[in-house]
């Protein structure tokens, strides 16, 4: 019986580990947005960094509003801008600047 029970315990990490490597890292999830997500702007921890300094100027309103990603343009750099609207209010900002939930 307890053969049985490691046979069937060895199948089971094996079925695991196959499933792991189709599962996406968190690094692309965060680097593949998808229209109809919501974000929210995330900060850079520097304020005085210039990003920060743009981002608090530029999403100023927004800061705490939850927004829909409306539309993706991917640049042959690979990089992506997305457009978002915050119920009425839209930005342009890059995947790295939005927290995506």
């Amino acid at each position: 019986m307890p053969e049985q029970i490691l046979i069937f315990d060895t199948e089971l990490k094996s079925d695991n580990e196959h499933h792991d490597q189709t599962v996406p890292t968190e690094k692309e999830v965060v680097t593949t947005p998808y229209v109809g997500q919501k974000a929210k702007i995330k900060l850079p921890e520097d304020k005085d960094s210039e990003e920060y300094q743009y981002l608090h100027f530029y999403c100023s309103s927004v800061l705490t509003k939850v927004g829909e990603i409306k539309e993706l343009k991917m640049y042959p750099s690979g990089n992506y801008t997305c457009t978002i609207d915050f119920f009425g209010e839209t930005r342009y900002l890059n995947p790295e600047a939005l927290y995506l939930l």
